[in-house]
């Protein structure tokens, strides 16, 4: 299926009407991804990190490697603390 046929004519009015640049679409979208993934973790689901799941400690799982976990702690790190804030320090 072609692009333009999946893509919503409502959202097309939006890209005109605010005109959306590519960048602001990136952007959008990943604040959208991100979204689900924490709401993921906080449903107790698991985090699969290059093929190993990574279960939240919170729910008694696993998890698999040093780096899998910095990278847990990094991200929900990363959602907390306001970007300001990480400047200054």
């Amino acid at each position: 299926m072609p692009i333009k046929e999946r893509i919503k004519p409502e959202f097309l009015q939006l890209f005109f009407q605010f005109k959306l640049t590519p960048f602001s679409l990136l952007y959008i979208t990943s604040l959208i991804l991100f979204t689900r993934h924490f709401n993921n973790l906080r449903r107790g689901q698991n985090l699969i990190l290059r093929n190993r799941v990574v279960s939240p400690s919170w729910t008694g799982g696993t998890e698999v490697s040093r780096k899998a976990r910095s990278l847990v702690a990094l991200t929900q790190l990363a959602h907390f603390i306001p970007p300001t804030q990480l400047l200054e320090n």
